[in-house]
């Protein structure tokens, strides 16, 4: 099981830091892991420094940074470079002339949101874009949910999924993967390719996932019965 965070178990809120996680929610990714014998993992744009923050004390699998960054029960891999600093330079200048952005810079990329102030969109995406095509030969240009992000291009979350899959206790085993964005493809693209379950969140025209979930509280609904069916069967 394979369950991106922001959009699919966290409604978005106006800051990344601002979302919110219950101790319902702990209790059931906690409960799911121990039901799939420890074959979940949270995957994720965020750092792994951000999400162990969200869930702590609860510590789970998982990759960040469009999977530039893996962390199974064995090893902590990292796998980018940072971005140039005339590059973020510039990314923060966008930020203060650009009223109601917000910067979030990362280890190996930033990203550019404007939930704040959606009407700033195609400005923005204009403006990051001529920044990426001076560096796209290292990093890739991520156009997602209200938010633009320059990253390190050798991994995404497809890449993540497989590393995954190819380690106990995912290997041999049908892999589901729930995502909400357009970052999400890859990933549901890595699952579709071992015979698994793309599930989307939301309704998204072009979409490789072939199953759809309306929103947030329908996931956690679904990752419950799947919980309960578990029991059940024992």
């Amino acid at each position: 099981m394979f369950l991106d965070v922001d959009g699919t178990l966290l409604s978005f809120a106006q800051t990344p830091d601002a979302v919110h996680v219950d101790d319902g929610l702990r209790t059931l990714l906690a409960d799911l892991e121990h039901r799939c014998d420890g074959a979940l993992a949270l995957i994720s744009g965020r750092s792994i420094a951000s999400i162990d923050s969200l869930f702590d004390p609860l510590t789970l699998c998982v990759a960040g940074s469009h999977g530039l960054e893996i962390r199974d029960r064995q090893a902590f891999r990292r796998f980018g470079e940072a971005l140039p600093e005339d590059t973020l330079a510039a990314l923060r200048s966008l930020r203060d002339r650009a009223k109601g952005s917000l910067l979030e810079e990362k280890q190996f990329g930033a990203a550019l949101h404007y939930r704040r102030s959606p009407e700033l969109g195609s400005i923005l995406a204009d403006a990051v874009r001529d920044l990426h095509t001076p560096i796209n030969d290292k990093f890739q240009l991520i156009e997602g949910d209200h938010v633009l992000e320059l990253s390190a291009s050798n991994a995404n979350k497809g890449s993540a999924i497989a590393a995954f899959c190819d380690r106990q206790p995912w290997r041999d085993r049908q892999p589901v993967f729930v995502g909400d964005d357009t970052t999400d493809e890859a990933g549901f693209d890595a699952v579709n390719a071992r015979g698994g379950l793309a599930i989307r969140v939301g309704s998204r025209p072009r979409s490789a996932a072939r199953f759809q979930l309306d929103n947030v509280a329908a996931v956690k609904a679904w990752l419950r019965t799947l919980v309960i069916a578990s029991y059940k069967k024992d």
